[in-house]
Parts: C-alpha cells; structure tokens; sequence
C-alpha cells in the first residue's frame, strides 16, 4: 500500500501503476530487470526533473517576495 500511496502522490497514472504492480514485486529488483532499470529508473527521472521545476516556481515566488514586485508584469 505505500508503493501506492508514494506513486499517487508524485502523479503517476494509474495505468503506469497498473504496470508496475503487474511485476511480481515481492521479489528482490536484480531479479526483476525492466522493473528496476526501465519503470523505476525512468520514474525516478521524471520525479526530479518536477522537483526542479517546482524549485524553479520557488525561486521566482522568493523574488518577488523580496523585491516587493507585481504579480505580473504591465502590458
């Protein structure tokens, strides 16, 4: 249930879901090859290219928050 929960949580589909808990999951990943170094590997990826662009929103809420500037700029 928490390999659920922490796929839902990072946005994973449920058909991607669907496909990994198809894998017999129980066993070790050296034994499961595409699970570890395809589905996982790739999801893992995709999880840190959101982290950047998450810290990239922080980065720009920070700056306005210091310069005390408008959301959004006069047209």
């Amino acid at each position: 249930m928490k390999l659920i929960i922490c796929l839902k949580k990072t946005g994973m589909s449920l058909n991607e879901m669907k496909n990994i808990l198809q894998l017999p999951i129980k066993e070790k990943l050296s034994s499961v090859p595409e699970l570890k170094r395809t589905l996982l590997q790739n999801y893992k990826e995709k999880v840190i290219s959101k982290i950047h662009d998450l810290q990239r929103i922080v980065d720009f809420i920070d700056a306005k928050l210091e310069k005390d500037e408008t959301l959004f700029r006069p047209q």
